[in-house]
């Protein structure tokens, strides 16, 4: 049987996108007032080359650790202090070529991800200090400290996984040859399923257990429950327990696997009825809580009414669920409507274990700044604890996230400027969302 196709997708905006989109928008469109920039913000223009928009950050103690594209096509890695002074710098890869589809990230002490093309062959690949850059599937997970991906054979599938402190892989894992395989990791272990229709088995294996990886465990089986699948997530938490979130039809469904392995699939309920999504809804992100038996969240997407010359505009829903014994109770609530001609945002959604904190950017208003390539207006974080939503304006290039009350941005001259003008790709410590 072909692998299912489920009808709802989850929609992963690049930011320079959103800003396009933006043209079509019809109402709740933010604008920024003229000239808003990270002036007043440290900057620091990194040394021999202004970088791209394509960046990833985190903290380290009061430092920073950023990974970019640079102008002059490299990869480079910096570490810079709170006033964004560089402290260290080392160039991972030359010969980049970067496109709207470039990602980067910051997966481990030292190893960074990008999907770009690299000495003229496109793909995703790893980047270490002294190394080659080093080939591997696009699909692919971060872990602690490392990334993973699954590499397929004749038969079987073996897990590799990359770490600062070294590398291993699974031996040969024995899979269904038409088997669609996929790898999601949590911050203790790599979690592979083997998808084939309805048909789902995982095995969830330690990051420091590679050698002997549990056997996998059939989790769902062609027509167990009793409506058709839409779309269906694994949610990795601590140590090697699993959630699978399930959009059916006309419910949503969750399973837990622990050590024990799989437990009951629960219905979700609003109420006392199963909780049913909208035929039009779009699932966005999801996210578990680390602990066992904690709480759930995913986001979607759906129409609401609006005065739009064609598409409805759509807005973001919250759903929190709740596992009370044989249970799981849900509350929802809208985070943010959208423009008109905006099926979603890129939403980064992390949840610990009392709630669920997620961040985004939202798109300029083409008014503000003529200049192609000023994607984001707007920062803006919200919690599931707490009503509405916070909002820094800034006109950026690209955005990263270095911690929870941290961003950093890469701008132009005077926060709106031509590509080429002297002093831009400078990284800003961007406002604080208020």
């Amino acid at each position: 049987m072909a692998p299912h196709t489920p009808r709802v997708f989850r929609v992963k905006w690049a930011i320079a996108l959103m800003s396009l989109l933006a043209l079509a928008g019809c109402r709740k469109k933010r604008d920024i007032p003229a000239g808003t920039d990270a002036a007043a913000a440290p900057t620091a223009i990194l040394p021999d080359q202004p970088i791209e928009k394509f960046l990833a950050a985190r903290a380290r103690g009061d430092n920073l650790e950023v990974a970019a594209v640079a102008r002059d096509r490299s990869v480079i890695l910096t570490t810079l202090n709170k006033d964004l002074k560089p402290i260290a710098r080392d160039v991972l890869a030359r010969e980049v070529e970067a496109t709207e589809g470039t990602e980067i990230a910051l997966v481990g002490d030292g190893l960074v991800v990008v999907v770009a093309k690299v000495s003229g062959t496109p793909g995703a690949f790893l980047l270490r200090r002294n190394a080659a850059p080093l080939a591997m599937t696009r699909d692919r997970c971060t872990t602690r400290d490392g990334v993973a991906w699954v590499l397929r054979e004749p038969g079987s599938a073996r897990v590799r996984l990359v770490r600062a402190s070294g590398e291993a892989s699974t031996p040969p894992i024995p899979i269904a040859a038409e088997g669609e395989l996929h790898v999601t990791c949590g911050p203790d272990a790599v979690v592979l399923s083997v998808r084939d229709g309805e048909h789902l088995l995982v095995s969830s294996i330690g990051v420091d257990q590679l050698g002997a990886p549990p056997a996998l465990v059939e989790v769902e089986k062609e027509h167990e429950l009793d409506d058709e699948l839409r779309d269906r997530v694994i949610l990795p938490r601590k140590g090697n327990g699993v959630v699978i979130l399930r959009l059916g039809e006309a419910s949503v469904s969750v399973r837990e696997l622990d050590g024990g392995g799989p437990g009951a699939w629960r219905k979700v309920l609003r109420g006392t009825s199963p909780l049913a999504l909208r035929e039009d809804a779009d699932l966005v992100e999801a996210a578990a809580a680390p602990e066992p038996g904690g709480r759930i969240y995913f986001l979607i997407s759906e129409p609401t009414s609006g005065g739009c010359a064609e598409d409805p505009p759509r807005r973001i829903v919250l759903h929190d669920l709740e596992p009370k014994g044989d249970a799981v109770l849900s509350t929802s609530r809208p985070v943010i409507e959208l423009p008109c001609g905006i099926e979603a945002i890129a939403a980064h959604l992390q949840a610990d274990a009392t709630h669920a904190t997620m961040w985004w950017t939202e798109p300029v208003d083409t008014k503000t700044c003529a200049q192609p390539g000023m994607s984001a207006s707007a920062i803006v974080t919200a919690s599931s604890d707490k009503p509405g939503a916070k909002r820094a304006a800034i006109l950026a290039e690209g955005v990263a996230r270095a911690d929870e009350t941290r961003f950093v941005a890469v701008v132009r001259a005077g926060g709106c400027a031509p590509y080429n003008a002297p002093g831009n790709g400078a990284l800003v410590l961007a406002p604080q969302p208020k």
